[in-house]
């Protein structure tokens, strides 16, 4: 068992998260399906042949700026991807979608992949935050059946706060969606019921 204390001395404190990434293999269908079901709103889509934007940087030409190091850090990353997959060449594609005040960044894979989510990654999965209203609703679309969403397991209680269901999004990736609510309320029992 790990030691539940926080430690005091580390590099960084880390603040708070900037955006999350959920590999895709095809990145419009993964944005048609994430503003279709879950509500969220496309930022913006981006392809760019090489991907040297993620080593260089964004900065104005006028400000002159260069980041030590980027140009070489690029081309070791395409020497190694071209020794990895030969003939091909990296390229970047990717999608950034609002999900309420937070940023998910949905990245196409340079080639495509199929898992069986479950067995090759356990019960890895993201976790968002939904009304008590979506999930019944949600659980009321799983239950008649008919619809093109991949449902999975839930909803299940997840004392005291709310509930939980798992689905697939289309690109095999397990997502959690957890409603806010408060559940001895809503049972009307005590906060301090034990959990199993």
């Amino acid at each position: 068992m790990t030691s539940t204390e926080s430690r005091t001395d580390s590099v960084v404190k880390t603040l708070g998260i900037h955006h999350a990434g959920i590999p895709v293999n095809n990145v419009d269908r993964a944005v048609e399906f994430y503003s279709r079901v879950l509500g969220w709103e496309l930022v913006g889509q981006y392809r760019v042949s090489d991907g040297k934007g993620h080593f260089t940087g964004s900065a104005p030409v006028e400000l002159n700026y260069e980041v030590p190091g980027a140009e070489q850090d690029f081309r070791e990353f395409v020497e190694h991807y071209e020794q990895v997959r030969p003939g091909h060449t990296p390229r970047t594609c990717f999608a950034r979608m609002k999900v309420g005040p937070d940023e998910v960044v949905l990245f196409e894979r340079p080639e495509p992949i199929e898992i069986d989510t479950l067995v090759d990654n356990g019960v890895f999965h993201q976790s968002f935050h939904i009304s008590a209203e979506d999930m019944q609703r949600l659980a009321d679309l799983k239950r008649e059946g008919g619809s093109d969403i991949k449902f999975h397991t839930g909803p299940t209680l997840r004392w005291p706060h709310g509930r939980a269901l798992y689905m697939w999004d289309t690109e095999g990736n397990y997502i959690e969606l957890e409603s806010i609510e408060d559940l001895p309320a809503v049972f009307g029992v005590s906060h301090e019921l034990k959990r199993r």
